[in-house]
């Protein structure tokens, strides 16, 4: 092959360039050494002056990097001494080969245009070509600049600029482009066609749809003897990127991944995939390596008279070995044809990504709508919500959709009482309780509840109030604290929630709400909660401080109770974590469930939470509480209670008075009980736990805050005067800081699972 530009290594007035020879031909495309030689090599090759001897050196460092063998060293050898100008042709080619087959690639073709040859004005790169009137053929090592931080001087950072490059095949009008970063593959096709006369379209096989759950081939590659040693993925929370060191591989369950990748459309989420194979009838003890990459692009096309972008999507093996036999290779191929994946083949995006997009994406609906409408002509979801006149071509009526969920959960719930699930260790029960479809917020609601036994034989139980939205909201303080006080699972698939219960498919419903919830808990709500609750603290103290303040109006008093209400319910959670928020017309704030481990049983108080920042405690507010503990929790599938409980204000409170004798009077002759707390000592509970959370934790303390709420409690009931319940609440608060004390220097530093 001829080496265009031969001038970069070679030239008779220069000699050889034998910093960019050596460094090209022994570093990889990012400037990493290849296996076989140092720095110490590198360097003795750089600084040799006699250009003989310095070939020599560099064919036998060649000859072991390449593992080539000694016929095609011999025929290097009598290359160099005739025509050096080919010798290095002969080496660039090799170098090429070497890691072009080990990268993901894409492929191009030039449109528009009879040109074939989009490099002509390039000084700065190494190309091998071979042209004849009818054949083009091209290996381009292509620079492509990318600017990094770092120093560039001591102490200084800077941006500095390198030149890692895209390896690029051209067979005539056909591109094969290889490189590890999928986006430096995409900015190498805006820089091949800058001329004007030049277009490149991808080129796409055959397109079949995607309809396989990701968690699935986890599974079935593990029981083919396909074990994972990176994993890369994109998730609406995280980007997450694991790789397993030495002789280890990822225990996909354990980090819980699978809970990442439950729906079709979810593929979409895996960057990188590194499996070792052992499967392979040819040597089932060596691993054959593989790097699946998941590479999307986006393909316009029109439809109607208007343009669309489709999802389009390939699953692309890089085989991390080159000397493979082909029967290896093509094991790997029949490993995933056994899964159900064609390798090296188009798949369109499913239609579950499609329609989320139309339901969320308002402003582009009509695009995914005829998009939806070519591509999956049949489908019968999406005919029975046209029936049914909640989706047509102008749009789709939220209302009706969310009634229309609501109606078919709520038969899942009178069909499927709950279900049993293994987590971790451990068997879980995971029933919905109820539903509800919210018009004014555009979300399902549901309460949920899990219960599990530990290895003592106690049981737990453990409340979740579900939010499914149907429309996106904005970023705002309320909508974040609202994820913390309630599980709300904004990437949940609305087509994947329709197709299972249409399809009458309950068990995988519950399933696929419970994983999802649990992954919210687990990667989302705790850290947020930590942060959160701390702003929530500050703020609940500011706005407490408020109510104090002359002059202040009723619509301005509202408004602070609205926002104490909202942080009380997030200490709350923070505190007990069995906190379910409500509020809202004819609604309790909130019902609490403190479970109280006994040694041989567990037993439940539960409160319906209404916080009141009044000047007094009134008789309406307290018959209020009556109704809501007489059918309110029984409507909400929750365990019944007669214990209600306000929380009030001692800054908003202008007298001493908790109105006992209007309290005594409701409570006559039923079960029913008033407990009464105050903000502030919700507020002291908090500083304790936050303060020494490590040491609550580590000595089995946590039945210390819960002992102290329910002994408030108790004891309110018939406590007549603020000045009264003030005293006792700064007792128990001092109590809990004695004990502590106490226990203080048994104490160490450990890791805790705390109870989400």
């Amino acid at each position: 092959m001829y080496l265009r530009n031969a001038n970069l290594l070679y030239n008779p007035e220069e000699g050889l360039q034998k910093d960019r020879l050596v460094s090209i031909l022994f570093h990889d495309h990012e400037g990493n050494l290849f296996e076989g030689i140092t720095r110490e090599d590198i360097k003795e090759l750089k600084s040799m002056q006699n250009s003989q001897e310095f070939l020599l050196k560099l064919l036998d460092k060649f000859e072991h990097v390449y593992e080539i063998d000694d016929k095609e060293i011999k025929n290097l050898q009598q290359i160099i001494q005739t025509d050096l100008n080919k010798a290095i042709a002969e080496l660039l080619k090799l170098r090429f080969e070497k890691e072009f087959e080990l990268l993901q690639k894409d492929s191009y073709e030039i449109t528009g245009t009879e040109e074939k040859d989009p490099f002509r004005e390039e000084t700065n790169m190494l190309i091998l070509e071979e042209v004849s009137d009818d054949q083009v053929y091209r290996l381009i090592f292509y620079p492509v600049p990318v600017k990094r931080e770092g120093y560039t001087k001591p102490y200084e950072i800077g941006n500095i600029e390198v030149y890692p490059f895209v390896l690029v095949k051209q067979k005539d009008n056909t591109f094969e482009i290889a490189s590890r970063s999928y986006r430096r593959i995409k900015n190498t096709i805006k820089n091949i066609g800058k001329s004007s006369d030049i277009q490149l379209k991808k080129i796409v096989d055959t397109v079949k749809t995607f309809n396989i759950s990701p968690s699935e081939i986890f599974y079935k590659l593990r029981e083919s003897g396909g074990y994972i040693k990176k994993i890369g993925v994109n998730d609406y929370h995280y980007i997450i990127k694991l790789i397993a060191r030495g002789d280890t591989y990822i225990p996909i369950d354990y980090f819980n991944l699978e809970r990442f990748l439950m729906n079709p459309e979810d593929i979409l989420k895996l960057k990188e995939l590194y499996i070792e194979y052992f499967g392979s009838n040819d040597n089932p003890t060596q691993a054959i390596p593989v790097v699946l990459y998941v590479n999307q692009s986006t393909i316009k096309t029109e439809i109607n008279d208007q343009e669309v972008s489709k999802r389009v999507f390939e699953l692309k093996p890089v085989f991390k070995k080159k000397d493979l036999s082909p029967e290896q290779k093509e094991a790997i191929y029949k490993l995933f044809e056994d899964l159900g994946i064609s390798l090296d083949h188009s798949y369109e995006a499913p239609i579950s990504y499609y329609f989320n997009r139309m339901i969320f994406d308002y402003n582009n609906f009509k695009g995914y709508y005829n998009l939806i409408k070519n591509l999956y002509p049949d489908d019968n979801i999406v005919q029975m919500l046209e029936d049914k006149r909640i989706l047509t071509s102008e749009g789709v009526n939220l209302d009706n959709l969310g009634a229309f969920i609501e109606r078919y959960i709520t038969q899942a719930i009178d069909s499927q009482e709950m279900i049993k699930i293994k987590n971790q260790n451990k068997m879980e029960k995971f029933e919905i309780l109820s539903v509800h479809y919210s018009k004014d917020d555009k979300e399902i609601q549901l309460k949920t509840k899990r219960t599990w036994d530990d290895e003592n034989g106690k049981s737990y139980e453990f409340y979740m109030s579900i939010i499914i939205p149907l429309k996106r909201h904005r970023n705002t303080q309320k909508q974040r604290r609202k994820r913390l006080t309630h599980v709300v699972l904004e990437d949940m698939s609305i087509y994947g929630i329709l197709n299972y219960l249409i399809n009458e498919n309950y068990r995988q419903f519950y399933e696929s709400v419970y994983y999802k919830a649990l992954a919210y808990l687990i990667y989302y709500h705790g850290e947020t909660l930590e942060k959160e609750s701390a702003m929530a603290f500050r703020s609940l103290k500011k706005n407490l401080e408020a109510f104090s303040s002359e002059g202040l109006s009723p619509a301005k008093k509202r408004a602070l109770g609205n926002k104490v209400e909202e942080e009380i319910n997030i200490l709350l959670k923070y505190l007990y974590g069995n906190y379910i928020p409500y509020g809202g017309k004819d609604k309790p704030d909130g019902v609490l469930i403190l479970v109280k481990r006994e040694s041989e049983s567990t037993h439940q108080h539960i409160y319906l939470v209404d916080s009141k920042q009044h000047s007094s405690i009134r008789k309406p507010e307290l018959r209020k509480m009556k109704e809501y503990l007489e059918s309110f929790a029984e409507k909400e599938g929750l365990p019944r209670t007669d214990k209600g409980i306000f929380i009030i204000s001692r800054a908003a409170l202008t007298t001493d008075s908790l109105n006992y004798t209007a309290r005594k009077e409701l409570m006559k002759g039923t079960n029913i009980k008033f407990g009464i707390t105050t903000a502030e000592f919700i507020m002291g509970l908090f500083e304790i736990y936050k303060e020494h959370r490590f040491l609550i934790e580590s000595m089995g303390l946590n039945e210390k805050l819960k002992d102290a709420f329910i002994e408030i409690f108790n004891r309110s009931i018939e406590i007549k005067t603020l000045s009264q319940l003030i005293e006792l609440e700064n007792q128990k608060l001092d109590e809990l800081k004695d004990k502590l004390k106490e226990v203080l220097h048994q104490y160490y530093p450990q890791r805790i699972n705390r109870e989400l």
